[in-house]
């Protein structure tokens, strides 16, 4: 690289590919080495396929520094075979995860829960794993570059199918569980906690809407996750993710995961793209499968859409109607937060149409309610976020 000078137009990608091989110095070696052949912004460019890229070291290397996956495949020889095991499945990881995730994920075929954990402890040890213990829970986490490699062998071993099922089962039960949390609020903890989960779950539904994936398991983790997607303002996750679990049910027309999925992208099209003709249908099916299913919080929440939509559109009669339906249903809900969102809806709709003194009367009641009840309703599962 004789005679090349980074300009301040190549620092973007430049700090694109340090942050990309996760700042490791061989790594940056063999990509310094090939600027001449891409150059900066070709060689961000191309990346993605690092292992294959970097293929040029210094000829007076050792052959093991000569390619990237020369130096990775010589430190995965060193391993232990349940160190190996436990790494190349550890790849299906998309950026963090926690040990409970690795002893589900990763044990099992002769590796006992046990197993998992001293290996995971070992690879941390020989910095093939990256830890973070900032959080209350310890995360874990591959580079990117030693995820590549180990994927790679992941799939030699002919594991692949068997550890992809087992990740989306993982992350299905986790968002099962993130789902009952959220009825109290998504609070900061909620958020540190399920956030990080976002890559795990993105590449989970990728393999079970895949050809050689599972769509029923698809389906079921698409409405597990449909919440806190809504939850983390990732609505247009939640309109992808959820038109597709649509598109694949199956035998699942009228289960509660169609309704909480209808609902789901109902609100997640309201909120992003306005009261199309998409958010109102999908909004319809979820009050019809809630009222078919019994369900009065996703009946609440259907509702409360269908009433936004209406405002949206200037509907402001038609809004005060359902407002009303709102209003009798939340008498049999024990929720602090759906007695004031039924004045509320009633306040907006009345001042819409002009009524300002029964509007003025129906938002300080509900203002009063809601100051006594705050941060006891079911907010996100309401959909009044």
């Amino acid at each position: 690289m004789e005679g090349f000078v980074l300009s301040d137009t190549d620092v973007p990608d430049a700090l694109e590919i340090c942050r990309g091989l996760d700042g490791m110095p061989l790594a940056l070696e063999l990509a310094a080495a090939q600027v001449e052949v891409f150059g900066i912004k070709g060689l961000a460019a191309v990346l993605e396929d690092r292992l294959a890229v970097l293929t040029r070291g210094r000829r007076t290397g050792l052959p093991r520094h000569q390619t990237l996956r020369a130096t990775i495949d010589w430190s995965y020889d060193l391993l232990s075979p349940a160190e190996q095991a436990v790494l190349r499945r550890a790849a299906v990881f998309t950026g963090d995860f926690v040990v409970d995730f690795a002893r589900l994920v990763c044990g099992g075929n002769g590796l006992t829960g046990a197993d998992v954990l001293v290996a995971v402890a070992n690879l941390v040890e020989k910095s093939l794993v990256a830890t973070d213990i900032s959080g209350e829970t310890t995360s874990y986490r591959l580079l990117d570059t030693t995820r590549a490699c180990a994927f790679d062998k992941l799939a030699a071993s002919g594991e692949l199918e068997r550890i992809r099922r087992l990740h989306a089962e993982a992350m299905r039960d986790l968002f099962r569980q993130a789902d009952a949390e959220v009825a109290t609020g998504a609070t900061d903890e909620w958020r540190e906690k399920y956030g990080p989960q976002v890559g795990n779950r993105r590449s989970a539904l990728d393999w079970a809407f895949s050809p050689g994936g599972d769509a029923t398991l698809g389906v079921a983790l698409a409405a597990a996750a449909t919440n806190s997607w809504i939850a983390l303002a990732l609505l247009g996750e939640c309109c992808y993710w959820g038109a597709w679990a649509i598109a694949k049910l199956g035998t699942a027309e009228g289960t509660h995961d169609n309704m909480v999925l209808q609902c789901g992208v109902g609100l997640a099209l309201l909120l992003s793209k306005g009261p199309t003709p998409q958010a109102y249908d999908s909004l319809t099916e979820a009050r019809a499968l809630s009222e078919s299913l019994d369900d009065t919080t996703c009946q609440l929440r259907a509702i409360y859409g269908l009433w936004l939509l209406a405002i949206r559109t200037a509907n402001f009669r038609e809004a005060l109607a359902i407002a009303r339906e709102y209003g009798v249903l939340a008498e049999t809900f024990l929720d602090g937060v759906v007695s004031p969102m039924a004045g509320h809806m009633l306040g907006i709709s009345r001042f819409c149409l002009g009524e300002n003194a029964s509007a003025a009367v129906d938002l300080e009641q509900a203002g009063a309610t809601y100051a006594t009840s705050a941060g006891s309703g079911d907010a996100i599962h309401l959909g009044v976020t």
